[in-house]
């Protein structure tokens, strides 16, 4: 339940209609709202109205590909739900060329001018304040953010820090009871939970460096709170999303070569004019734009 109050954004409305935010709120009475104020709708999380298709945002399609589904029961419930007159929006966002792809892949019936890549933000951290987490190991380590879902190898940061015991390893995020089991014997690798924001970005500040050995990745948000984090050192798993969005300022590694691991020692930290290559064409501004400007051409 989210508090309207400290919202103040010249020109936007914002109004709290229903009692509940859940799914069925999202999927019938938010187009129900829709409909009695005669506007259309722009979805930002993947999830429209099942009988409202306006423009809608879909970050990617983890559910439908084997690298990055999880949950065989979750992954038929999204592919319904997603896919019912999917290709009747106006338009679908998404956040890298390799996700477009996808989308026009698994649904042909979508028109490819109906796909639209906006990037993605990371430019808020920005104005995050920086808190000190109270925890050990904060003098010397490397970073990893995540969840332990498939599609995010959380295996490669246990092998990781077995084979480097004189390291430090933090990971932040969800863990899973077996992961938790397997991780509380590698005595060099810390698990964090979750983190307030300003601890994150005291992390991403003073690592050594920022690994995310990913499967599969609609487009890698970690990777670019470090850059608008202060991070320069990014050690990222060799696939096309990163390639495409990273390519200037990344350490590549083969996330399926369990022989050859990333070599830490090696990592080398992007240049500034790299790193501010990246910011500028990822930002909040520049999504925010073209969604507008393609909104408008619809009208």
């Amino acid at each position: 339940d989210i508090s309207l109050d400290h919202f103040d954004i010249p020109g936007v409305e914002f109004v709290r209609e229903g009692k509940k935010n859940n799914k069925f709120w999202q999927l019938i009475t938010l187009g129900r709202i829709a409909r009695k104020r005669k506007l259309p709708l722009l979805c930002m999380s993947n999830f429209s109205p099942l009988f409202r298709k306006d423009y809608v945002v879909l970050h990617d399609v983890t559910y439908l590909d084997k690298e990055g589904r999880n949950d065989r029961f979750w992954a038929w419930i999204y592919r319904v739900l997603i896919g019912f007159r999917f290709h009747r929006h106006r338009l679908i966002f998404t956040v890298s060329e390799f996700s477009r792809s996808r989308i026009l892949y698994h649904y042909p019936k979508v028109k490819k001018e109906q796909v639209v890549v906006v990037g993605n933000g990371g430019d808020h951290w920005r104005d995050v304040g920086v808190k000190k987490p109270d925890m050990e190991h904060l003098d010397a380590y490397y970073l990893a953010v995540g969840s332990t879902s498939a599609n995010k190898n959380f295996g490669y940061i246990i092998r990781l820090a077995e084979r480097n015991p004189d390291k430090q390893f933090l990971v932040v995020g969800r863990i899973d009871g077996p992961w938790r089991e397997r991780s509380e014997g590698v005595p060099n690798m810390t698990f964090t939970g979750y983190l307030q924001n300003e601890e994150l970005k005291y992390l991403y500040l003073h690592t050594k460096g920022m690994i995310q050995p990913s499967f599969y990745e609609g487009f890698g948000l970690p990777a670019l709170e470090a850059l608008n984090c202060g991070c320069r050192i990014l050690a990222l798993a060799d696939i096309p999303t990163f390639r495409e969005v990273y390519a200037p300022v990344a350490n590549f590694f083969d996330p399926y070569d369990e022989e050859h691991l990333v070599d830490l020692d090696a990592l080398r930290p992007a240049s500034e004019e790299a790193a501010e290559k990246i910011l500028s064409t990822y930002n909040w501004e520049n999504v925010a734009a073209t969604i507008y400007t393609h909104v408008e051409e619809k009208k």
